[in-house]
């Protein structure tokens, strides 16, 4: 498929907008500038859409924020946790047993800031934020 692209807007002619879809999408454009005029090709492999409300109807994290243990409830299998501090260290990571779709997350008495989960589903990672206090 050739997609076609059009400029956002006149003031940032780097910004392209593309109707693309799921497959593989040959994407050209050329370039002009004032010495030459060349032709950029470029493929770009597309598996799946998604809109926000795909992502973010997949799980519920509560309460949030929260005073040490957080809820997780998913529509589908959890496949793992990873939970990491704002400093980007690791904390918890768990492997979760596929006959899931309900966890309880206990944080370490006194672990109060923000955190950043990475919830695995059917192979996509999804991340919310999470403060305890």
């Amino acid at each position: 498929m050739e997609g076609t692209g059009t400029f956002e807007d006149d003031t940032d002619p780097h910004t392209i907008v593309w109707d693309l879809s799921p497959g593989v999408n040959v994407l050209r454009w050329t370039v002009t500038l004032p010495e030459s005029k060349f032709v950029i090709w470029d493929e770009l492999t597309i598996d799946r859409v998604l809109s926000v409300s795909d992502l973010s109807s997949e799980f519920l994290i509560y309460p949030n924020p929260s005073k040490g243990t957080i809820n997780i409830i998913s529509e589908k299998h959890i496949d793992n946790i990873q939970i990491y501090d704002i400093s980007g260290s690791l904390v918890i990571y768990k492997i979760i047993d596929k006959s899931t779709n309900k966890l309880i997350i206990n944080f370490p008495q006194g672990a109060c800031g923000v955190y950043f989960i990475k919830i695995g589903i059917n192979g996509s990672i999804l991340t919310e934020k999470v403060i305890m206090y």
